[in-house]
């Protein structure tokens, strides 16, 4: 399972290069003090390219956006190879540009048979690329088809933006 917290704690002057960062992912399999197989290394600069960070890759991480950060964060996502994937709200504070290409990383990840599980309060990001919804408010519980699920909105009195 790899998960993506809505807000990182992350020392952005700590001195990591962007590609560490993302093989920060790869600690699973190859311990603390195991070394980068060819392989993970593959497996970094593909998910780096994957997300439009690989110019960035030796870059410290405290110079990047807070969008450049989220893309470098599911690179390290992609690197995990994780059958299931939670994310809490991981558009938020980003531009649309980046929000757009998570989306297509997202939509991959699904086409490839990955489980995701994303937390989301923007109503049209949900009708657009999540085919399945679960909505979960204090009056009820709905899980179906986005469009049908999402039809109960207006009669719960529940905004469709945060």
């Amino acid at each position: 399972m790899a998960y993506l917290p809505q807000q990182t704690e992350l020392d952005r002057q700590f001195p990591i290069r962007v590609s560490d960062l993302v093989a920060m992912g790869n600690w699973a399999k190859s311990g603390m003090f195991g070394g980068l197989s060819k392989c993970a290394s593959r497996h970094i600069a593909e998910a780096l390219e994957c997300v439009g960070m690989t110019a960035m890759a030796s870059r410290p991480v405290g110079e990047l956006s807070g969008g450049q950060l989220q893309r470098v964060l599911f690179a390290r996502l992609l690197v995990q190879q994780a059958p299931l994937i939670l994310l809490d709200e991981p558009f938020t504070g980003i531009d649309s540009a980046t929000t757009q290409l998570l989306v297509q990383v997202i939509e991959q990840l699904h086409r490839q048979g990955r489980t995701l599980i994303a937390v989301l309060h923007d109503m049209s990001l949900v009708t657009n690329h999540f085919p399945q919804v679960l909505l979960l408010t204090p009056q009820c519980c709905h899980w179906g088809d986005a469009d049908r699920v999402l039809e109960h909105i207006p009669a719960l009195n529940v905004a469709s933006q945060p």
